[in-house]
């Protein structure tokens, strides 16, 4: 059924591309045609009213105009009904596509329907997605766990593997993508990383990308105190080399105080503000304190403040199973897509040395991470479950069993305690 609607001259004109092709699939397809072949030939004022249906069905299927056909060949002017119907029988329009109402923009020199308000820019969700079209997509540089342009988080407890980890991270980037990559290791000193890629039976080193760097930083004194220095020596080489990608391996060295808020709040700002001026991606390696291996691993076990966790784009952890060497990865924050590697999905492998010397995590299945963890935890599980089907809330379970209130909180989110099915480690 055909919807009555009226458009004054001064509202059309006013509104957006994307508000008026919005506006357009709410109305009839009479009113359809009208609109859309009024953007096509760029009158900007038109009057709509209930009329009867004057297009039938097209004697031919018409080919998508070019960006040149749907260029305006006139200035705006204001037209009637039948003046504009009249255009849409010799044309026979389709709709533009994205494509060609980007390049209509181009040619009129419209700005994305942005309203400049000091410091702030105006602009509808639709413009943005628009926008953001004609962009190029950002490149996966390890997926599904770090994209380009992002600020990343990769943290584990002490030998796990996560350096050994970044260090494949950053040559697979630089050997796929041929991007420059700084990775500043401040955990081994040259002979440790030396020995660490070399066969030690053969005495065979791993070759690694030329355009993997690793600078040495030299500070006078103890790196802590002289952050700032460091962050402004880091800059400087990122220019000079025309580097697009830093691993920094570990936070700590750039952030002695990472468990002060507002220390990390300022070393977070910093180094967004770094990213976006020289549109670099960071990766930053960060440890864990000691955790309950009972519990799957979350944003809680990331050592430092909380504040750290919300300002990174992503943040992936790796695990030890609890029963042999199994190493894993699991996903625990992205802002693109969803998480492909969480709790019950996570990524499992071996790290192992290939003959060239080559040191790696080489993945293998994926699994729940539930069934890594150490099973001892069943017996106490079973008891949360219990107590808190009879109604006790988690502080008082905690009291019950003696434990701390966020150990019991983390149970019942982590196995589903308050529904009626109980996951457990041994049975997931």
């Amino acid at each position: 059924m055909n919807r009555q609607i009226s458009i004054t001259p001064e509202q059309l004109a006013s509104l957006p591309i994307a508000e008026k092709i919005a506006y357009i699939n709410r109305t009839s397809p009479e009113v359809e045609r009208l609109l859309k072949a009024a953007e096509l030939i760029g009158v900007a004022d038109v009057e709509v009213t209930p009329m009867p249906s004057v297009a039938t069905e097209p004697t031919a299927v018409a080919e998508p105009p070019t960006a040149a056909e749907v260029v305006p060949v006139a200035e705006p002017q204001t037209a009637s009904y039948m003046e504009v119907a009249t255009e849409i029988a010799k044309r026979q329009p389709v709709a533009p596509t994205d494509e060609q109402l980007a390049e209509l923009r181009r040619q009129k020199g419209w700005n994305w329907g942005i309203t400049t308000v000091g410091c702030i820019e105006l602009q509808s969700a639709n413009d943005a997605i628009i926008e953001a079209r004609e962009m190029p997509n950002p490149i996966r540089l390890y997926p599904p766990f770090w994209n380009e342009g992002e600020i990343a988080c990769l943290f584990a407890d002490s030998n796990v593997g996560k350096s050994i980890l970044a260090v494949q991270i950053a040559d697979h980037i630089a050997l796929n993508f041929r991007r420059v990559v700084h990775y500043y290791d401040f955990e081994l000193t040259k002979k440790q990383f030396q020995m660490r890629y070399t066969v030690e039976q053969t005495s065979k080193s791993y070759i690694f990308s030329p355009y993997l760097r690793r600078p040495v930083v030299a500070v006078e004194g103890d790196i802590a105190g002289n952050e700032d220095s460091l962050m402004n020596a880091i800059e400087q080489a990122a220019v000079s080399d025309q580097c697009s990608v830093i691993i920094i391996d570990n936070l700590t060295c750039l952030c002695n105080n990472s468990e002060s808020g507002d220390t990390a709040g300022r070393f977070m700002a910093r180094l967004m503000e770094l990213k976006k001026r020289l549109g670099l991606s960071v990766l930053v390696i960060a440890h864990t304190p000691k955790r309950d291996l009972t519990q799957p691993i979350s944003q809680n076990d990331l050592a430092g403040s909380k504040r750290l966790f919300n300002f990174f784009d992503s943040v992936f952890a790796m695990g030890k199973s609890a029963h042999d060497n199994t190493r894993y990865i699991k996903q625990i924050k992205t802002r693109m897509g969803i998480l492909e590697h969480g709790i019950d999905n996570v990524l499992t492998g071996q790290v192992v040395q290939y003959d060239d010397g080559f040191l790696c995590f080489e993945p293998s299945v994926t699994c729940d991470e539930r069934h890594l963890l150490d099973t001892k935890s069943d017996s106490r599980l079973s008891e949360v479950a219990q107590l808190r089907s009879e109604g006790l809330s988690i502080r008082k379970i905690a009291e019950q069993l003696g434990v701390s209130k966020s150990v019991i909180g983390r149970m019942v989110t982590d196995y589903r305690l308050d529904k009626a099915e109980v996951i457990a480690p041994g049975n997931a």
